[in-house]
């Protein structure tokens, strides 16, 4: 008898379990909305503590069965009431187990932080990075093209941790601008540092590693050559291409329920 009531309370356990970590596909709320308010109230029920931080994206895709971009627009909503601080490659901290702002879930292209729009972003760069590569392509030197190859390799090494290829593709593109030589470009582009970090995360986390992989190749080819043209062409469909599928992507997935 006392075995067969253990077996009742394991069973009622695993049950509730499932069912918390369980989002509906055909609920009209948004899936990272679901999410949204699943992490909000483990929050209140402290099942996560302030001063711990929530499980890694990974670990939140294989619970909730969904993209990495849903999980972070899920996390977006519960940064914006002031559950949790996020920093990039540091995970997600728990501040917090009371709302400290009125719930409004963010659009899916502004990243909270900084309220800044991916495509804005892209845009900038679209119209900044061409120019960038023509001079680079003029002023390049040999070492230099060594240094791009070397960011490269790091980049087919880390096509699998999108993390860490985000990190090596940002750390191309500012290297590109840097053989320009040219102080203000520079400076311009590192100021905005915090901005392309983040859109860069979300880009690679939406698109994968192959896109750039194919683009960062040509670029390389063409400063080889010293080709501006060449070069100037090339990044302008690079990004343009990107602004393309990014924009398919949030039409296709974002305003599903």
């Amino acid at each position: 008898m006392l075995m067969k009531f253990n077996l009742l309370i394991i069973f009622i356990f695993c049950y509730i379990h499932n069912m918390n970590n369980k989002i509906s596909t055909t609920y009209q709320e948004p899936l990272r909305v679901q999410i949204a308010k699943h992490l909000e109230n483990e929050i209140k029920d402290k099942i996560w503590k302030v001063g711990t931080n929530l499980p890694t994206e990974t670990k939140l895709c294989e619970r909730f069965k969904v993209s990495r971009i849903t999980i972070r627009a899920a996390l977006q909503a519960v940064e914006s009431l002031g559950y949790i601080r996020t920093i990039h490659g540091s995970g997600s901290e728990v501040i917090s187990d009371s709302p400290n702002n009125k719930f409004v879930f963010p659009n899916p292209f502004i990243n909270n932080s900084n309220n800044t729009d991916i495509i804005a972003i892209l845009e900038y760069r679209k119209i900044i990075e061409k120019g960038i590569a023509g001079l680079a392509a003029e002023r390049i030197t040999e070492s230099e093209i060594e240094d791009l190859e070397a960011i490269y390799k790091t980049m087919l090494d880390t096509a699998h941790d999108l993390d860490k290829f985000s990190c090596a593709d940002l750390q191309f593109h500012k290297l590109l601008c840097k053989t320009t030589k040219n102080p203000v470009l520079f400076q311009s582009y590192e100021s905005m540092t915090q901005l392309l970090e983040e859109a860069m995360s979300n880009i690679v986390a939406i698109l994968g590693s192959a896109m750039g992989l194919r683009y960062h190749k040509l670029i390389i080819s063409a400063m080889k050559s010293k080709d501006k043209e060449a070069a100037e062409k090339i990044m302008e469909e690079h990004i343009q291409v990107t602004i393309d599928a990014i924009s398919d992507f949030y039409a296709e997935h974002l305003d599903e329920p």
